[in-house]
């Protein structure tokens, strides 16, 4: 699978990142997972490198200080391997004092995250320290806009279970099914993959006619009332708090579209209410541009930069 930069040559990347979605068994509900690429526990996180699941590792790091990584893709480690996602770089800095958690999940946004830790509370899962990277996907505004409807709070997830209530859903699934074999049938005849064309992926960010300021003030409320509810659960339970803005291509870049506009008109709006433990990690980062597999998404060198950054910057 190829991805179109206009800031770099094309990046290919396996198309086995794109596979079908799962139900997860609590939040994040539905996950990505592929045996190979991106392996992952039936919560939808991905498996720790020499443990069998999260719940061993957190078993095994009782004398170190633990650390539980919120987020969307970029925590999750999108196209990365385990080893090179921004919370393992992170335990790297100090691993005989800090054992870090990824819970990074594809289209987490901060309303998400806040219930994914109180369910990882329930499971007896307390850390010490949590730190939560969003932004991008704080996008139900854009979204309102760009549909031309009235804004509202949704589940970024909840269009993947339209198939489910759906009439066709068998049929769907049947059809998908024989196009699958199909497609390996050819695979195994000819020796050969689809041509990657049809596999091409703009990771760019067009222009719009839309207003950078769109539901902006709407997003802000929504954010900081999910960092208000982590914040009270964090003092109950005596564990410390961060919260960071993650970075895209476009801090790197003279080019700004329009939905870069609103993704930094939404991150002031936050910063200027002057909470310490906010953070716009794009300000304090080495990060370049060719790091950037696509607009959001990192490299191994961008999510170790991104882990410095973080490290340094928060005092870890």
């Amino acid at each position: 699978m190829i991805i179109k930069r206009s800031w770099a040559d094309d990046k290919e990347v396996d198309v086995r990142w794109h596979s079908n979605a799962y139900l997860a068994k609590h939040r994040l509900y539905l996950f990505w997972h592929d045996k190979d690429v991106c392996p992952c526990d039936k919560y939808g996180f991905r498996i720790p490198n020499n443990f069998e699941n999260i719940f061993e590792k957190f078993n095994k790091s009782k004398d170190k200080i633990k650390i539980f990584c919120f987020g969307g893709s970029t925590t999750f480690g999108q196209y990365c391997s385990f080893e090179n996602t921004y919370p393992h770089y992170l335990e790297q800095m100090n691993n005989q004092k800090y054992e870090v958690f990824n819970f990074g999940g594809c289209d987490s946004d901060a309303r998400t995250e806040m219930y994914i830790l109180v369910d990882l509370i329930r499971l007896h899962l307390i850390p010490d320290v949590v730190i939560f990277l969003d932004g991008i996907n704080e996008k139900q505004g854009w979204f309102a806009s760009f549909y031309n409807k009235p804004y509202e709070e949704i589940n970024l997830h909840y269009p993947w279970f339209k198939s489910l209530m759906d009439n066709k859903t068998l049929f769907n699934h049947f059809k998908n099914s024989l196009r699958m074999f199909l497609s390996r049938i050819k695979k195994l005849i000819f020796f050969k993959i689809d041509d990657l064309r049809q596999n091409i992926i703009d990771g760019n960010l067009s222009e719009s006619s839309l207003s950078e300021f769109d539901n902006v003030a709407q997003l802000k409320e929504s954010y900081l009332n999910s960092y208000k509810v982590v914040n009270q659960i964090c003092k109950s339970y005596s564990i410390q708090s961060y919260h960071i803005l993650q970075p895209t291509v476009y801090d790197c870049l003279d080019e700004s579209p329009t939905r870069y506009r609103h993704i930094k008109a939404f991150y002031n709006s936050v910063i200027s209410e002057g909470f310490e433990n906010i953070l716009d990690i794009s300000q304090h980062t080495h990060i370049n541009e060719l790091e950037f597999i696509d607009w959001q998404h990192l490299d191994k060198n961008g999510n170790k930069s991104l882990a410095e950054s973080i490290f340094n910057k928060l005092g870890l």
